[in-house]
Order: C-alpha cells, then structure tokens, then sequence
C-alpha cells in the first residue's frame, strides 16, 4: 500500500511540474530590447548628436547586462552597415562582440582609438572617454580609413556627462 501510495504522489508531482512548464511559468526575460537614443541619454547621460553624422535607419538596442551597454546599428553615407556600442564603466576595453583574430591593427591619437582589421573584410575601431567605452564595428568591406573617418566623427558627436568631482 505505501508503494502504491509513494507512485502515485511521485506521478502527480510530475505531472504538476509538466503543467507549470507549459503554462509558461519557466520563461526567461530576453536579454535584449529595442530602445531610443532619448533612453540611451537619460540612462548613461551620454546625448549623440546625430543630426550631423550622415547616417540611415538607426536601431538602438539595450542589452540588459551589468553595466547596461547600448547598440546602435546604422547604414553610413559610404554605404557599409555599422554598429556603434557604448557602455559605461565596462568591464573590459573591447566591447564590440566581434571575435575575430585581427591580422592588421592601427593607433592614433586625438581623438585616440585602436582600429583592428582582419583582412577579410570584418573590422572595429575601439576607443575610450572619460568612464566610457566605445566600439564600431563592420562586418563588409572594412577600411581602416572609413573606421578612423567614422569614429572622429562619432567621437565629435558624443556629449558625455561632467566628471564628477
């Protein structure tokens, strides 16, 4: 009789269990939002003018890790689609999600990046300010040129917080 008894508590705990799973109960949170430029600034208090930057359909993403870091992927005037991430007090300096083994890298100065190319046509431009990391990123047809061009101009762009005293 107990064994009898212990089965049928065991199949009616299962079956609660498969019921909690299909009604949705274990669902995760996406990671991942669509977002606006005006919830980047007021979050990060980061503002990009872009009104001067040559730049088409604009997505802005917020992913949802610690720190919060921001994505916007956009078509620039040269005709290459980019991604502009930005992520205040990040963790590490490369924040591009790009894990390529970049054969050709460049240094410059004022405004100071790094730009890595892989020589097969994927390349990314990261740079630092104030407690800010920023990286752009191409996937085709990457020029060293285009990336330093661009990011001068985004570096312009970018009005960041005071720092705090």
């Amino acid at each position: 009789m107990k064994k009898i008894l212990t089965i049928l508590l065991c199949g009616v705990l299962c079956l609660t269990a498969l019921c909690g799973c299909r009604a949705g109960k274990t669902e995760t949170v996406n990671p991942i939002s669509e977002s606006t430029l005006e919830e980047l600034a007021a979050e990060l208090g980061c503002t990009l003018l872009l009104d001067k930057v040559e730049l088409s359909d604009p997505q802005v993403l917020r992913y949802n890790t610690d720190p919060v870091l921001y994505q916007l992927s956009f078509l620039a005037a040269d005709g290459c689609s980019y991604t502009l991430r930005l992520q205040k007090n990040a963790p590490e300096e490369d924040i591009s999600g790009m894990h390529y083994t970049w054969t050709q890298s460049a240094e410059y100065t004022d405004p100071a990046c790094s730009i890595q190319l892989n020589g097969e046509g994927q390349g990314i431009c990261l740079w630092q300010e104030e407690d800010f990391c920023f990286s752009l990123a191409v996937q085709e047809n990457a020029e060293e040129r285009a990336l330093r061009s661009l990011q001068k101009t985004l570096h312009a762009a970018a009005r960041l917080p005071e720092p705090e005293q």
